[in-house]
């Protein structure tokens, strides 16, 4: 089979032949193969024009699909530019109301979240205490931030400037909410560990002794920590915390 090149060069040569011999036939007067010549002349010409116009008209649809691909954004590519911007939208926000202060997001399936448009909250760490805050989001454009209510175990007495030795004297209420959280988030990876190998060894449970857990008030916390982050066989026992292996 020729290649397009070669069949345009074959046209070529045979135009610049045909060519010359009506230029010797007409010059020497030889009428018949003039006329031939002219009319192989004619059909060369149509010839090459119909052989031209079908290849550029493919080589234009060829051109036009990698154009369309290298301009083409799947939407999961879309979505993951918006996630980015997003964060650090709130990173910004947060950075402006709360400066030195960290922040988390309170689960980690948010991008589900985002998808399905549910509400999503952060949590804020060294912004005066612990601190839940929902991220006010529109098409995924954050709008702001908002401040959730503190819990009762939360709240903190208003000092009263008329009573100052009585509120000097109350002890400071520990926030094990706040030390839950931080024990969790240091330690979830090492969990994550141990359930693996045990489910490795053939056990159904672990169990997080009383020596590696902080004090017993913050149990009921570190429970509903470990449940946020997807371990949600956890249960308080005398000696501590136990966690049940889904196999």
């Amino acid at each position: 089979m020729r290649k397009p090149s070669d069949v345009k060069g074959f046209a070529q040569d045979a135009l610049i032949i045909i060519c010359l011999v009506l230029f010797l036939s007409f010059m020497f007067r030889f009428w018949p193969i003039t006329i031939l010549a002219i009319i192989a002349l004619l059909v060369v010409l149509v010839v090459r024009a119909c052989k031209k116009q079908p290849q550029e008209a493919e080589e234009k649809i060829a051109e036009q699909p990698k154009e369309k691909e290298s301009k083409l954004i799947t939407d999961k590519e879309l979505f993951e530019l918006e996630y980015g911007v997003l964060t650090s939208k709130v990173s910004q926000l947060v950075e402006q109301e709360y400066p030195g202060a960290q922040w988390i997001w309170e689960r980690p399936n948010v991008r589900k979240l985002l998808q399905n448009g549910e509400d999503v909250f952060i949590r804020l760490n060294k912004a005066g205490g612990y601190r839940r805050v929902k991220v006010l989001i529109t098409n995924l454009f954050v709008q702001g931030l908002e401040v959730m209510p503190y819990t009762n175990e939360q709240q903190v007495k208003p000092i009263e400037e008329k009573e100052p030795s009585v509120v000097a004297d109350e002890p400071l209420k520990v926030n094990y909410e706040l030390m839950a959280f931080d024990w969790a988030e240091n330690h979830i990876a090492e969990l994550n560990e141990r359930c693996n190998n045990a489910i490795g060894d053939g056990k159904d449970s672990i169990l997080l002794t009383a020596e590696e857990l902080p004090v017993q008030e913050s149990w009921a916390s570190i429970c509903e920590e470990l449940k946020r982050m997807d371990l949600s066989a956890v249960e308080m026992v005398p000696e501590g915390i136990k966690i049940t292996l889904l196999q």
